[in-house]
Protein backbone atom coordinates (compact mmCIF):
# COMPACT_ATOMS: atom_id res chain seq x y z
CA UNK A 1 0.00 0.00 0.00
CA UNK A 2 1.49 3.75 -0.99
CA UNK A 3 0.67 6.17 1.77
CA UNK A 4 1.16 9.65 0.29
CA UNK A 5 -0.19 13.08 0.55
CA UNK A 6 0.49 16.54 2.53
CA UNK A 7 2.09 16.93 5.19
CA UNK A 8 3.53 20.39 7.15
CA UNK A 9 7.14 19.87 7.50
CA UNK A 10 10.22 22.82 8.01
CA UNK A 11 9.03 24.40 10.96
CA UNK A 12 11.00 27.77 11.79
CA UNK A 13 10.60 30.73 13.29
CA UNK A 14 8.23 29.23 16.38
CA UNK A 15 8.10 31.34 19.15
CA UNK A 16 4.81 31.53 21.76
CA UNK A 17 3.65 27.94 19.44
CA UNK A 18 3.55 31.03 16.77
CA UNK A 19 5.49 29.56 13.65
CA UNK A 20 6.07 29.22 10.00
CA UNK A 21 5.35 25.62 8.05
CA UNK A 22 5.20 24.37 4.73
CA UNK A 23 3.09 21.97 3.53
CA UNK A 24 4.42 19.40 1.34
CA UNK A 25 3.62 16.43 -0.75
CA UNK A 26 4.60 13.39 0.42
CA UNK A 27 4.97 9.35 -0.55
CA UNK A 28 5.66 7.24 2.64
CA UNK A 29 5.86 10.47 4.45
CA UNK A 30 8.89 11.62 2.34
CA UNK A 31 8.72 15.47 1.28
CA UNK A 32 8.60 15.72 -2.51
CA UNK A 33 7.88 18.65 -3.18
CA UNK A 34 6.71 22.32 -1.48
CA UNK A 35 2.42 23.11 -1.85
CA UNK A 36 2.19 26.30 0.37
CA UNK A 37 3.82 28.10 3.50
CA UNK A 38 1.99 29.61 6.61
CA UNK A 39 2.58 31.33 8.99
CA UNK A 40 0.47 29.35 11.98
CA UNK A 41 -1.31 30.59 15.17
CA UNK A 42 -2.82 27.28 16.33
CA UNK A 43 -2.70 23.55 14.56
CA UNK A 44 -4.53 20.35 15.30
CA UNK A 45 -3.99 16.80 13.54
CA UNK A 46 -3.58 17.68 9.42
CA UNK A 47 -4.85 20.92 9.67
CA UNK A 48 -3.22 24.47 10.43
CA UNK A 49 -4.80 27.95 11.57
CA UNK A 50 -3.23 31.50 10.60
CA UNK A 51 -1.98 33.49 7.10
CA UNK A 52 -1.38 32.12 4.16
CA UNK A 53 2.46 32.99 2.90
CA UNK A 54 4.37 32.32 -0.59
CA UNK A 55 6.29 29.70 -0.59
CA UNK A 56 9.18 30.32 2.59
CA UNK A 57 12.88 29.29 0.95
CA UNK A 58 14.06 28.92 4.67
CA UNK A 59 11.27 26.73 5.68
CA UNK A 60 12.03 24.52 2.58
CA UNK A 61 15.20 24.08 3.38
CA UNK A 62 14.59 23.05 6.54
CA UNK A 63 12.69 20.43 5.53
CA UNK A 64 14.59 19.11 3.27
CA UNK A 65 17.54 19.26 5.27
CA UNK A 66 16.44 17.74 8.42
CA UNK A 67 15.14 14.90 6.46
CA UNK A 68 17.77 13.85 4.42
CA UNK A 69 20.56 14.65 7.06
CA UNK A 70 18.71 12.00 9.34
CA UNK A 71 18.64 9.48 6.42
CA UNK A 72 22.31 10.18 5.89
CA UNK A 73 23.31 10.46 9.30
CA UNK A 74 21.55 6.68 9.88
CA UNK A 75 22.80 5.00 6.92
CA UNK A 76 26.59 6.59 7.43
CA UNK A 77 26.40 5.28 11.49
CA UNK A 78 24.19 1.97 10.31
CA UNK A 79 27.25 1.48 7.61
CA UNK A 80 29.98 2.11 10.01
CA UNK A 81 28.99 -0.71 12.98
CA UNK A 82 27.72 -3.04 9.46
CA UNK A 83 31.56 -3.33 8.26
CA UNK A 84 33.65 -3.14 11.50
CA UNK A 85 36.89 -1.55 12.35
CA UNK A 86 37.97 -1.72 8.57
CA UNK A 87 35.96 1.49 7.35
CA UNK A 88 35.12 2.84 11.24
CA UNK A 89 36.96 6.10 11.30
CA UNK A 90 35.81 7.46 7.87
CA UNK A 91 31.81 5.96 8.41
CA UNK A 92 31.69 7.63 12.09
CA UNK A 93 33.19 11.29 10.69
CA UNK A 94 30.38 11.44 8.42
CA UNK A 95 27.99 9.63 10.03
CA UNK A 96 28.74 12.24 13.14
CA UNK A 97 29.11 15.38 10.92
CA UNK A 98 25.69 14.93 9.83
CA UNK A 99 23.84 14.13 13.32
CA UNK A 100 25.62 17.43 14.06
CA UNK A 101 24.07 19.16 10.98
CA UNK A 102 20.91 17.29 11.59
CA UNK A 103 21.06 19.09 15.11
CA UNK A 104 21.70 22.02 13.80
CA UNK A 105 19.22 21.89 11.56
CA UNK A 106 16.73 21.14 13.69
CA UNK A 107 17.13 23.24 16.89
CA UNK A 108 18.91 26.17 15.88
CA UNK A 109 18.37 26.90 11.97
CA UNK A 110 15.23 29.39 11.60
CA UNK A 111 15.26 30.71 15.21
CA UNK A 112 14.25 34.22 15.86
CA UNK A 113 16.83 36.78 17.41
CA UNK A 114 16.38 38.66 20.00
CA UNK A 115 15.63 42.11 17.96
CA UNK A 116 13.31 39.55 16.21
CA UNK A 117 11.39 38.18 18.81
CA UNK A 118 11.10 42.31 20.29
CA UNK A 119 9.16 43.01 17.14
CA UNK A 120 7.31 40.39 17.13
CA UNK A 121 6.24 40.95 20.84
CA UNK A 122 5.17 44.44 19.74
CA UNK A 123 3.32 43.51 16.91
CA UNK A 124 1.27 40.57 19.23
CA UNK A 125 0.53 43.80 21.55
CA UNK A 126 -1.54 45.08 18.61
CA UNK A 127 -2.28 42.26 16.52
CA UNK A 128 -2.62 39.37 18.83
CA UNK A 129 -0.20 37.73 16.27
CA UNK A 130 3.53 37.00 16.81
CA UNK A 131 4.79 37.63 13.42
CA UNK A 132 7.08 39.81 11.49
CA UNK A 133 6.09 42.55 9.76
CA UNK A 134 7.29 41.15 6.22
CA UNK A 135 4.52 38.06 6.73
CA UNK A 136 1.80 39.77 6.02
CA UNK A 137 1.21 40.30 2.23
CA UNK A 138 -0.16 43.68 1.01
CA UNK A 139 -3.84 42.92 1.19
CA UNK A 140 -3.31 41.49 5.02
CA UNK A 141 -1.51 45.05 5.85
CA UNK A 142 -4.15 47.04 4.43
CA UNK A 143 -6.57 45.63 6.15
CA UNK A 144 -5.36 45.99 9.26
CA UNK A 145 -4.39 49.57 8.31
CA UNK A 146 -7.99 50.36 7.97
CA UNK A 147 -8.32 48.86 10.97
CA UNK A 148 -6.47 50.53 13.23
CA UNK A 149 -7.24 54.06 11.63
CA UNK A 150 -10.97 53.22 12.13
CA UNK A 151 -10.06 52.40 15.77
CA UNK A 152 -8.52 55.28 16.05
CA UNK A 153 -10.50 58.01 14.54
CA UNK A 154 -13.21 56.48 16.88
CA UNK A 155 -10.97 57.09 20.27
CA UNK A 156 -9.75 60.23 19.25
CA UNK A 157 -12.11 61.86 17.01
CA UNK A 158 -10.55 65.17 17.25
CA UNK A 159 -6.98 64.25 16.87
CA UNK A 160 -4.98 63.56 13.62
CA UNK A 161 -2.69 60.53 13.78
CA UNK A 162 0.28 61.71 11.72
CA UNK A 163 0.30 64.69 13.90
CA UNK A 164 -0.25 62.90 17.09
CA UNK A 165 2.99 60.77 16.06
CA UNK A 166 5.47 63.25 15.54
CA UNK A 167 4.46 65.10 18.71
CA UNK A 168 4.81 61.45 20.49
CA UNK A 169 2.42 60.44 23.60
CA UNK A 170 2.77 59.49 27.54
CA UNK A 171 -0.46 57.44 26.93
CA UNK A 172 0.59 53.64 26.47
CA UNK A 173 -2.96 52.35 24.50
CA UNK A 174 -2.90 55.29 22.49
CA UNK A 175 0.71 54.80 21.93
CA UNK A 176 -0.19 50.71 20.87
CA UNK A 177 -2.56 51.97 18.19
CA UNK A 178 -0.74 54.75 17.03
CA UNK A 179 2.25 51.86 16.47
CA UNK A 180 0.13 49.60 14.28
CA UNK A 181 -1.22 52.76 12.22
CA UNK A 182 2.43 53.34 11.20
CA UNK A 183 3.05 50.22 11.26
CA UNK A 184 0.55 48.97 8.49
CA UNK A 185 0.61 52.39 6.73
CA UNK A 186 4.77 51.63 6.30
CA UNK A 187 3.82 48.77 4.50
CA UNK A 188 1.07 49.66 2.32
CA UNK A 189 2.82 53.12 1.48
CA UNK A 190 6.40 53.15 0.92
CA UNK A 191 7.66 56.19 1.25
CA UNK A 192 10.12 57.82 3.05
CA UNK A 193 7.65 60.32 5.08
CA UNK A 194 6.09 57.12 6.65
CA UNK A 195 9.36 55.16 7.46
CA UNK A 196 9.97 58.09 9.81
CA UNK A 197 6.73 57.93 10.95
CA UNK A 198 6.93 54.34 11.89
CA UNK A 199 10.83 54.55 13.33
CA UNK A 200 8.95 57.31 15.60
CA UNK A 201 5.74 55.38 16.63
CA UNK A 202 8.31 51.96 17.25
CA UNK A 203 10.56 54.22 18.97
CA UNK A 204 7.69 55.60 21.35
CA UNK A 205 5.77 52.57 21.98
CA UNK A 206 9.16 50.61 23.14
CA UNK A 207 9.57 53.91 25.53
CA UNK A 208 6.17 53.95 26.45
CA UNK A 209 5.91 50.31 27.67
CA UNK A 210 9.00 50.09 29.88
CA UNK A 211 7.03 53.06 31.96
CA UNK A 212 4.56 51.49 31.88
CA UNK A 213 6.00 48.07 33.10
CA UNK A 214 8.36 50.20 35.42
CA UNK A 215 5.00 51.18 37.06
CA UNK A 216 3.40 48.15 37.57
CA UNK A 217 6.53 46.51 38.83
CA UNK A 218 6.36 49.46 41.22
CA UNK A 219 2.91 49.47 42.27
CA UNK A 220 2.95 45.22 42.98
Amino acid sequence: MIIFGTGFYGKIEDYKNHRIETKFFHVFFVPLFPTSSMYVTSSSFRTRSGLELALHVKSIKAAYGRFFTFLLAAFFLYWTFENGIRHFLLGSIFGFAMTGLWIYLYFFYGKSTDEEIGTRDKVASCTGMYALPHWFNFDQAERRLIFFTALYQEKYPDNDWKADIRKGSKDHEKQRILYGIALFNCMVYDLPENEELYYKADHDYQVSGNKAQAIEQALF
